[in-house]
């Protein structure tokens, strides 16, 4: 069994075809798509229809709970007006441009999916944490929540994203994993220049044998940032200059 795991889509289509492309060539049997996957990029009307049409199962991010929220108080909730100043545009425009039908579909994604991979590793996937797509579940978090989590929930592997921060960490016999971003994603993180972002995008692979073994693999694929701020500059996304910057001081060497 070979699945793939995508995460924090961000409204980039160009890199999410990326990564369904690497993912066919992968031959992988399931996708699971785990939240927010639509402010903060020019394509999220598309990001939509493709999760649809690919049949992607996803499930709901904090970012989705936004744009709900938004949508349902006509952007005028206390919650929507407290959202930070990079993100509130992008949660509104989205709010307006999704259909009440899609809103309703975006409600009612779930926090959490589990999957049987076999008879020896089940898999549950999740945006943020188990059960909550607003918590924060870091490789160096204290050893108390990873025990909390394995007291509460019976699989043996944990993915989500969030945080934008890829690792795998293994711990008392389960398996953590954070997919990373399927947006444009972070190379690292340097102490004078903050976030180094990386020109493409990434994703991660989980393969089991059906007896025992597992392989799990980080993807990352370089992608046209020419074709992403082109698609931005002809958006009708805001805040697209700032997005624009953005993607044209990312180092391509």
């Amino acid at each position: 069994m070979k699945v793939a795991l995508i995460s924090d889509i961000h409204g980039n289509a160009a890199a999410l075809q990326n990564v369904l492309l690497d993912i066919k060539k992968e031959q992988a049997d399931k996708v699971f798509c785990l939240g927010d996957s639509y402010i903060n990029g020019p394509n999220p009307k598309e990001i939509y229809r493709i999760l649809k049409e690919q049949r992607i199962e996803s499930v709901r991010g904090n970012t989705e709970d936004f744009i709900i929220d938004a949508n349902r108080s006509n952007r005028n909730s206390e919650s929507y007006l407290k959202l930070k100043d990079a993100i509130r545009p992008s949660v509104g425009w989205c709010s307006e441009i999704f259909s009440n039908e899609e809103i309703v579909d975006l409600s009612r994604l779930p926090i959490d999916i589990i999957y049987k991979l076999d008879e020896y590793y089940q898999l549950h996937v999740f945006h943020a944490s188990p059960g909550d797509n607003r918590g924060i579940l870091k490789e160096n978090s204290d050893d108390a929540v990873f025990d909390t989590i394995i007291q509460q929930h019976q699989s043996q592997i944990f993915a989500g994203g969030h945080t934008h921060n890829t690792y795998v960490k293994r711990y008392k016999g389960r398996i953590f994993l954070n997919a990373g971003c399927s947006g444009i994603c972070m190379e690292r993180m340097d102490a004078e220049q903050g976030m180094i972002l990386y020109p493409g995008t990434e994703y991660m692979l989980i393969e089991t044998d059906g007896k025992g073994a597992i392989e799990i693999r980080h993807k990352r694929i370089r992608i046209d940032l020419a074709e992403l701020i082109f698609e931005v500059d002809n958006s009708g996304m805001p805040l697209k200059e700032k997005r624009m910057e953005m993607l044209m001081n990312i180092n391509t060497k």
